[in-house]
């Protein structure tokens, strides 16, 4: 599986997850996404990962997933 994550760095949160079948799809998306964020203010990182699933994703990138005051507690 191939997962389209859009994260905000500012806000440190998850803004969309979106799963694929093939990276092809994927980074069409990833594409798309950022053509619409040209011109904006806010910059989201936006990454095309591959897992075998959203579990195991959550694992191995764990920080997409925590919230802000998640973050703040490690510190």
């Amino acid at each position: 599986m191939f997962f389209l994550i859009n994260y905000s760095r500012e806000e440190k949160r998850l803004v969309a997850i979106d799963e694929y079948v093939d990276s092809s799809s994927a980074s069409k998306a990833k594409l798309e996404v950022e053509i619409a964020m040209l011109g904006c203010a806010v910059r989201n990182e936006v990454v095309v990962l591959e897992a075998e699933s959203l579990d195991s994703l959550k694992s191995s990138h764990s920080r997409y997933f925590k919230t802000f005051s998640d973050i703040q507690i490690e510190k």
